[in-house]
């Protein structure tokens, strides 16, 4: 589970934090050293405060450390919130590999290009029921329609399609 904002141990550096993570002895320097690859800035801040991160870095350590279970499934909730669009770039093209690769991905989210690009199959909840599942194609079919009814959005080009998830 990756909660929303990053849930890392402030006073704790980078390096503790990825340390902390109950991975076997055998298994932790290859999936740290795959963690740095996947996000190198954590090598660069490896002996900084977790504490003293931007939301990005302290998101990307979150990941890093859920990815370090090796885990069949990651919750993600709300991943993108409050961060640049530089990082949310970023941070889609490592789950994109991570899904890729057979990952289950479970993300949370009101970023809706983001999962459009992302996710297999979309789920739309508005005042507690679901009012839509199917994939992203299905979504965008009769997407004008849908989006107005959905999302309340009056301008729904292509640039337009960002809006919340569960309204």
């Amino acid at each position: 589970y990756v909660p929303q904002g990053g849930a890392v141990f402030d006073e704790l550096t980078v390096g503790e934090n990825l340390k902390l993570v109950p991975v076997p002895r055998k298994d932790a320097r290859r999936r740290i050293t795959q963690a740095m690859s996947e996000f190198p800035i954590l090598g660069e801040r490896w002996n900084q405060r977790a504490g003293t991160l931007s939301g990005g870095e302290a998101q990307m350590l979150s990941l890093a450390r859920a990815q370090l279970l090796a885990p069949k499934l990651v919750l993600l909730d709300e991943p993108t919130a409050n961060l640049a669009a530089g990082v949310i770039d970023s941070l889609q093209k490592v789950l994109r590999r991570w899904r890729d690769a057979g990952q289950s991905l479970l993300v949370i989210e009101h970023n809706l290009d983001f999962v459009l690009e992302l996710c297999d199959r979309l789920y739309v909840i508005q005042r507690g029921e679901t009012v839509f599942n199917g994939s992203a194609q299905d979504l965008l079919a009769d997407g004008k329609r849908r989006l107005r009814n959905f999302f309340g959005l009056s301008d729904v080009d292509g640039a337009t399609r960002s809006a919340c998830l569960d309204t």
